[in-house]
């Protein structure tokens, strides 16, 4: 199973074109900026942006701009942008009230995946009289109890201060304003308490409180307090069914702060290493939201729907998926098999290669090489390595075994060859590119003009039958080849030689018997382009290249 940061790699590519490709626009009035963004983004990472861009009530159209209302700056909302492109906040030139506002903007947009990472955030800001409530409201939002509960440990313990700062109380949330004046334990002069609450209720003119003044425990409030502040602003009524229901007097919390918070501090703690990935969540949900998908594939008798957008930036193709009028692709070059690997990989970052053979790892390389998916064409090209090298691997620990006791390479040699395993010293060729030598493997596996192939033994092979067995690449029916064998190096003075002709792609096989042999050469004619991938001494397997 081969997993990589395919879709962070995607979505960070898109971001960084989202000026030049976007189809929505976030304009602020205020301070004459605009946010470009890709609908498709926004709406596969909030059911938010899904209702306002797919909605049933939303026209159809290419382009969007939306004017922002919210008491948020545009660096934040661009911090909120980036957050959903990248799954990461870049702190680097954003206050604290910054971080909590593109925070609180996360939680109001309603994406169930961004509620761990802003708990986790959260947790990492120290909780003080000027953010607590903005934080309670953030963890209102996101569900979560834990930082609830601490939030109103500390309000609690902070009661005197809170009550006494009108500017802090007025911004708090009408449900912890709510919960503030319905509390037992919100220690304060109740007339105090009563001022806040006349002062939040003409901050925020457009909330009904009325019902809160039923909780306020007037009869702890002094008569001159009464007289002064309170029959003024509150019906007789009120008051009266206040002195009714006999509430208690508020009283100062039982426990301490860092007691009464800290098992749920603990457990926040313990979740802050559970940071979910967004780019990975928003790809797996474009991959299943048929809603948004803008485009059907067609290959072989199959298709299947995508997206332009993810296409254009993870196959780096620029061919019809550019232009957006186009609704359906074609391919006539492609499996359906072969190609869907490739689409789910765009769009998980996963794909199973472990039960691919060969061949089938050939035709994938090709698909992923022919649409640029790097990628998923190194992790095809390791695994190709990994296969063709494995009879080699194993051939390495058997020779470890035998030879583990065995201190000069001498005696290695001479057990080696005793035992049919001729150790190889060099493998170099010839092509047409140059009149040179070569030992280069990576040369070898990019020429297809390759027409002479040496290998050299650390020692001769005594006078024995030797049987070769070799699998030819790219060989036309035309051509042939010349085998020299010998124990001196250089072109065609060899002892030994035969002519090869009809080739086939596997098993040509030939024999020399009783001969004396350490350079054993291939000389192709007709042609260039032919490799020899592997051969067989008495039944021993040996593999020169990496051969696609």
């Amino acid at each position: 199973m081969c997993e990589t940061n395919n879709a962070k790699w995607i979505l960070k590519k898109i971001y960084k074109k989202r000026d030049e490709t976007g189809d929505v626009r976030f304009v602020f009035s205020s301070e004459n900026e605009k946010i470009n963004a890709h609908k498709l983004i926004l709406a596969s990472a909030s059911k938010y942006f899904e209702n306002l861009f797919y909605g049933s009530n939303q026209k159809e159209c290419e382009e969007i701009e939306i004017q922002i209302n919210e008491d948020i700056s545009e660096k934040c909302y661009l911090g909120y942008i980036h957050f959903i492109y990248n799954g990461s906040i870049d702190k680097s030139e954003l206050a604290e009230n910054d971080i909590i506002a593109i925070l609180s903007l996360l939680a109001r947009k309603k994406n169930p995946h961004m509620k761990q990472f802003i708990r986790n955030e959260l947790n990492q800001l120290e909780i003080r009289v000027d953010n607590v409530g903005k934080i309670y409201s953030i963890a209102q939002n996101c569900e979560c109890e834990e930082l609830q509960n601490r939030c109103w440990s500390f309000i609690e313990f902070s009661s005197l201060v809170i009550i006494s700062n009108t500017e802090v109380f007025v911004s708090f949330p009408l449900e912890l304003v709510a919960k503030i004046i319905k509390s037992d334990t919100f220690f304060a002069e109740e007339i105090d308490i009563f001022k806040a609450l006349i002062a939040w209720q003409e901050s925020n003119a457009n909330c009904d409180i009325s019902e809160l003044f039923n909780y306020i425990r007037y009869h702890y409030i002094s008569d001159e307090d009464l007289k002064q502040h309170v029959y003024k602003l509150v019906d007789p009524p009120c008051i009266v069914d206040s002195f009714k229901k006999n509430f208690s007097r508020r009283k100062i919390p039982e426990t301490s702060i860092e007691q009464a918070g800290k098992n749920q501090a603990d457990k926040i703690i313990e979740k802050q290493e559970l940071k979910v990935n967004l780019p990975e969540k928003i790809l797996a949900n474009l991959f299943c939201n048929e809603l948004l998908k803008d485009v059907v594939i067609r290959c072989e008798n199959f298709s299947f729907a995508a997206q332009k957008l993810i296409l254009n930036v993870a196959t780096d193709l620029s061919f019809p998926l550019i232009d957006v009028q186009v609704d359906e692709i074609y391919l006539s070059d492609f499996s359906f098999q072969t190609f869907q690997m490739v689409i789910d990989y765009i769009y998980t970052g996963i794909i199973n290669l472990s039960g691919q053979n060969k061949y089938d790892l050939y035709e994938l390389y090709r698909v992923a090489k022919k649409v640029r998916v790097k990628e998923l064409l190194d992790a095809v090209d390791e695994q190709i390595r990994k296969i063709e090298i494995e009879p080699f691997n194993k051939l390495t620990e058997r020779i470890k075994e035998f030879c583990k006791k065995i201190e000069k390479v001498e005696e290695k040699v001479n057990t080696l060859v005793e035992l049919n395993w001729a150790p190889i010293k060099t493998i170099r060729f010839k092509c047409g590119c140059d009149t040179n030598w070569r030992e280069d493997v990576y040369h070898y596996d990019c020429c297809d003009k390759i027409f002479r192939i040496e290998f050299e033994f650390y020692k001769v092979l005594e006078e024995s039958q030797v049987d070769f067995n070799f699998i030819a690449e790219n060989v036309k029916e035309e051509e042939y080849i010349y085998i020299y064998a010998g124990i001196e190096s250089g072109n065609l003075n060899y002892v030994y030689h035969k002519k090869l002709k009809n080739l086939k792609k596997t098993n040509n096989c030939f024999r020399f018997e009783k001969q004396k042999i350490q350079f054993l050469h291939f000389w192709r004619g007709l042609g260039y382009g032919f490799k020899i991938t592997k051969f067989t001494l008495k039944e021993s397997r040996f593999l020169f290249f990496n051969q696609r």
